[in-house]
């Protein structure tokens, strides 16, 4: 999957407006961009130290 920098642009400013960014919900979702695309450029944010986050998986054991 190729990096989609405005996604990550989008990622970023939510966290910088976030009042409290380290209390994330579950089911956060960016218009425009699917729940695989999203997960995998947190996981590049966060293995490029950009950003703290962690999988959350569901009942299923999606992720």
């Amino acid at each position: 999957m190729k990096w989609d920098w405005g996604l990550i642009k989008v990622i970023l400013s939510v966290l910088e407006q976030d009042q409290n960014p380290f209390d994330w919900k579950k089911n956060l979702q960016f218009d425009g961009w699917n729940k695989t695309n999203v997960n995998f450029h947190f996981s590049i944010l966060t293995e490029a130290g950009l950003i703290h986050s962690r999988k959350i998986s569901n009942d299923s054991g999606e992720t």
